[in-house]
């Protein structure tokens, strides 16, 4: 008996986006002053927004920006592509191929029927 296993597959593509609200403040310390001064500190929306101003991010799918409802508040918002693959439609066709069987079995088959 030959026996073919059948299905389709199908897939769908989603264009997806997910949003990160930072909050707090970002402080550095230098050795040497920059600028005349030592310590810096900013807060999450300006920060987002120098990130964007300047293009520090080398990611093309995040967005920096401030949160518009608080500005010291900063957004990152992260977009992308989903993709879901699903097989479906199963079909099982079946061949009596005893007239065509040599009786050759192949090694690997033999065991497995053995055990």
């Amino acid at each position: 008996m030959k026996v073919l296993l059948m299905c389709n597959e199908q897939q769908l593509e989603v264009p997806y986006f997910a949003d990160i609200y930072l909050s707090g403040n970002s402080t550095t310390n230098f050795r040497s002053p920059v600028n005349g001064k030592k310590n810096w500190s900013i807060d999450a929306g300006t920060l987002c927004e120098w990130i964007n101003q300047y293009q520090s991010s080398s990611d093309a799918n995040l967005i920096f920006c401030r949160d518009p409802d608080d500005s010291t508040r900063g957004l990152i918002r992260v977009k992308g592509m989903l993709t879901a693959t699903q097989t479906v439609n199963f079909h099982v066709a079946t061949e009596d191929i005893t007239k065509s069987f040599d009786g050759y079995i192949a090694e690997g088959i033999a065991q497995a029927v053995a055990v």
